[in-house]
């Protein structure tokens, strides 16, 4: 989970224990109204390690790593707004509730079952380390629940829509989310949803206010999201070698933007790998995301990848500024309408390697995928 040392990390306690009652996107979260927040803050407690405590209870605890107050914790309890200061040996020592809802002796005797409450979990795995600094347009928010979107829109408006078969992707279309993907990779479920999708001419799709939710063992540990619920950089998902899982956004031209990296005990939002390995490794495929075909093919023919030249004669079917005409005889087709996508064939050792194109003059490469022989 999210490791900070900052006597400012109690406002994040106080967020992760709101964050579910947002009614929109977890970037617009208001937490304005949090009154104990500025409480906690004069009494001087800084807190770290903050983590979902149990999945039953909606508790988040965070270990306290002030020098007056060695191996104590912060609990937060997201149902009553009780938030509790606890000692080394669990012993309420400050306490704060909503809306100041009880009296000194009560909120102690609230915190004291608290702390009761969570001694038979108190060791739970909090999940994995989640980081995306390497994106700033990325957040990462620990938490056991679900949002719910409270804004209706049209079901399954665009392709990219897909219907949950997962328990982890149902879950999340019964919160009124649209489920783009569902991956499993080791121990964990990644869900990608949006709570916007706006179809326009030529089947092309935007996707905005894009989530990915983590789950562990199928219980939810936290939720990847924009900084921005209008950006669209978030959509479908899709499985690589390695322990990789691309990301793909939701503009329109959907393209991998990041990969997110899962190694033991963490998750990792890093930049597209230099090379891609497909077929259990026999091939490599180098980032050409971005590039116009012209360079692109170029680093392909480099990594070993010949071009495939089509089965018939189509140049007639092209443009006089497509592909195709420039020389580039690989070209499959082009849809000569719209973003004008086109299509490219190579191979390598009884491996297919397609590639995808969009654009009139400069024909950009938005995708590619590897079929590997039998």
């Amino acid at each position: 989970m999210l490791m900070v040392t900052s006597k400012k990390i109690v406002g994040f306690v106080v967020f992760v224990a709101v964050l579910a009652l947002a009614p929109a996107s977890f970037g617009q979260t208001d937490v304005n109204n949090l009154t104990g927040v500025g409480t906690a803050i004069s009494a001087g407690y800084e807190v770290s390690n903050c983590r979902a405590i149990t999945h039953s209870t909606n508790i988040t605890v965070c270990d306290t790593s002030d020098s007056t107050l060695p191996l104590g914790s912060v609990l937060v309890n997201q149902n009553s707004g009780v938030t509790c200061v606890l000692n080394a040996r669990s012993i309420p020592i400050w306490g704060h509730a909503r809306n100041d809802a009880f009296d000194f002796t009560e909120l102690m005797a609230q915190c004291d079952e608290l702390s009761s409450s969570i001694q038979n979990v108190a060791t739970e795995d909090p999940g994995p380390v989640v980081s995306v600094d390497a994106f700033p347009e990325f957040r990462y928010t620990a938490t056991s629940s679900l949002p719910t979107k409270d804004r209706e829109f049209t079901p399954y408006v665009c392709d990219h829509q897909t219907y949950p078969v997962t328990a982890e992707g149902q879950a999340v279309a019964e919160h009124g989310w649209a489920v783009l993907s569902e991956i499993a990779i080791s121990k964990y479920t990644l869900v990608s949803f949006a709570g916007k999708l706006e179809r326009f001419t030529n089947s092309i799709c935007h996707i905005s206010e894009g989530n990915i939710a983590i789950f562990e063992d199928q219980l939810l540990t936290g939720i990847i999201y924009t900084a921005k619920a209008e950006d669209e950089l978030i959509s479908w998902l899709d499985i690589q070698e390695g322990g990789r899982v691309r990301i793909f956004n939701g503009a329109g031209i959907h393209s991998p933007i990041a990969d997110l990296v899962i190694r033991p005990g963490s998750i990792s939002l890093e930049p597209i790998a230099n090379y891609t390995s497909y077929c259990s490794g026999q091939e490599l495929v180098p980032n050409i995301y971005g590039m116009d075909i012209r360079e692109a093919r170029l680093h392909l023919f480099e990594s070993g990848w010949s071009p495939t030249l089509p089965e018939d004669d189509i140049e007639q079917r092209f443009f006089v500024s497509s592909p195709y005409s420039e020389g580039i005889f690989e070209t499959q087709g082009c849809s000569g309408t719209g973003v004008n996508y086109c299509g490219y064939a190579y191979q390598n050792l009884g491996a297919e390697l397609n590639v995808t194109s969009a654009g009139e003059i400069a024909f950009f490469v938005v995708n590619f995928d590897v079929t590997c022989p039998d």
